[in-house]
């Protein structure tokens, strides 16, 4: 189940960004066919930002287990292929 929902999130986001183009480029290079395709095209675009909004809202933030070490402000991370001692 999860993993249908991630490539219908996936899909969504692709049409949207699809859509956006598909408005640029026909106000751009075909002014009058852009004016009347205009709003069908601004549905799935919204839908999709919509969306990402939402997804962003309930899983956006991934929080620590707790008791697990997180770096503090001040601490540097180490750089890969530096010898742990």
């Amino acid at each position: 189940m999860a993993r249908a929902a991630g490539v219908s999130r996936l899909q969504v986001r692709a049409v949207g960004g699809v859509c956006y183009l598909v408005d640029l480029l026909a106000a751009f290079l075909v002014p009058d066919f852009g004016q009347k395709i205009h709003a069908f095209v601004v549905i799935p675009c919204a839908i999709a930002e919509i969306s990402m909004v939402l997804y962003l809202l309930v899983k956006g933030v991934k929080v620590p287990a707790q008791g697990t070490p997180t770096a503090s402000a001040g601490e540097t991370t180490r750089v890969l292929g530096e010898q742990l001692l």
